[in-house]
């Protein structure tokens, strides 16, 4: 997926890029403060509402709910602080000191292992990554 998602110590990062094939076309929210998740999501846009709604629904209706083929979000809950990895319709819990998915996580993650924060990891990406652009929305824990 084209764009760039962070997540250190409590703190959610992505990049705001909105892209056709090759073409930025504008800027879009990936990033939501929920009541009970914080959710960062990458892939098609009519994918994100779907994401939220299917964070913590019942079975019956995230088994109705079908995503994209190149979706993926990263979904923290707030009350634990676990990490959670969600690509098409499967989450699974992540266990590392930070993380970072899209197109730019490679350079995120660099970032993050020399010590930047989620925040300046996205904004580091973006420098390099063509799918990548701020300004870099953060949501906290």
């Amino acid at each position: 997926p084209m764009t760039t998602i962070a997540y250190r110590d409590g703190v959610l990062a992505a990049d705001t890029a909105a892209t056709a094939g090759e073409a930025i076309t504008g800027q879009i929210s990936k990033v939501y403060d929920g009541l009970v998740w914080l959710v960062a999501v990458s892939g098609n846009a009519e994918d994100i509402p779907k994401a939220i709604r299917y964070v913590g629904a019942s079975d019956a209706v995230k088994e109705a709910i079908k995503f994209s083929d190149n979706f993926a979000a990263l979904v923290i809950e707030r009350a634990t602080g676990k990490v959670m990895q969600f690509e098409g319709a499967e989450m699974f819990e992540v266990r590392a000191p930070f993380y970072a998915r899209g197109s730019g996580r490679d350079f995120a993650l660099g970032a993050m292992a020399v010590g930047a924060d989620a925040e300046q990891a996205v904004r580091i990406a973006c420098r390099y990554d063509v799918y990548s652009r701020e300004p870099v929305e953060v949501v906290r824990l």
